[in-house]
């Protein structure tokens, strides 16, 4: 899947929540935009492994387009994504970060990179991919890590904060879907999910609301964030309608701080 044709755009076209697919010869990274002093945030396997927020310095220019840039047509959604994404990261700016850095130790981000999960094409949504995509939501109202103990990759982290920001939206307009999260959250079932008396419970409570987390979440995130490679997440945004892609972006310094 090459890059696709695209005007080129520059760092200061790009807008909160928006995503950039980075190519070589296919889709190979992703990473998501949030403005201010640290706009870029990603899980990366770097110097430091994790879901990491820091400078775009080496990003845009008039070098090689490289990313394409998706950006949902819902600024609402853009909004809480970005949100949802900052609480996650471990800013460059973090003094443990900085002193880590500083002296060549090991840190320990929120949620680390991980790849052991990744496996099959990622592209089904069930009943355990509605599930997770629940738990994440209620990982970040709890202030949680996204994963705190097997880490995400970059694609399985934008995946889960797009689902978990898309059933914010819902659980802010709906009553229904709002109580009933709420008392699998405080029965505290997403965090049993191995047992699977605990996960029948939980999905046996989303089915009345399992239309409308349905019909709120984006076509390109209805997958099982778990397995989401980066080549699904770049083929699926080709397709949803509800995301546009806005342009191709040069550069890129992924080690920047």
């Amino acid at each position: 899947m090459p890059i696709h044709h695209a005007p080129l755009i520059q760092t200061d076209q790009l807008v909160p929540g928006d995503i950039l697919i980075e190519y070589e010869n296919s889709p190979e990274h992703s990473l998501m935009w949030l403005g201010g002093g640290k706009p870029i945030v990603h899980s990366a396997e770097a110097t430091f492994s994790g879901i990491l927020r820091q400078s775009a310095r080496g990003f845009g220019g008039q070098g090689t387009p490289c990313f394409e840039v998706y950006r949902s047509l819902n600024n609402a959604l853009g909004a809480k994504v970005s949100q949802f994404a900052a609480i996650w990261a471990t800013s460059s700016n973090d003094a443990r970060y900085i002193f880590a850095k500083n002296n060549l130790d090991e840190l320990s981000l929120m949620t680390r990179f991980s790849q052991d999960r990744l496996g099959g094409d990622g592209g089904h949504w069930d009943n355990e991919a509605r599930v997770r995509a629940v738990r994440a939501y209620c990982r970040v109202i709890n202030n949680q890590p996204l994963s705190a103990i097997e880490g995400v990759t970059c694609s399985q982290f934008i995946t889960y904060t797009y689902q978990a920001a898309s059933i914010a939206l819902l659980v802010a307009r709906h009553a229904l879907t709002r109580v009933v999260i709420q008392e699998i959250n405080s029965r505290l079932l997403l965090n049993q999910l191995h047992n699977a008396m605990a996960y029948a419970a939980a999905t046996a409570s989303l089915r009345s609301i399992r239309l409308g987390i349905d019909a709120t979440m984006p076509d390109a995130f209805k997958v099982d964030a778990k397995i989401t490679s980066v080549d699904v997440l770049a083929a699926k945004l080709r397709l949803d309608p509800r995301f546009g892609h806005v342009g191709n972006l040069a550069g890129g310094d992924e080690d920047s701080d």
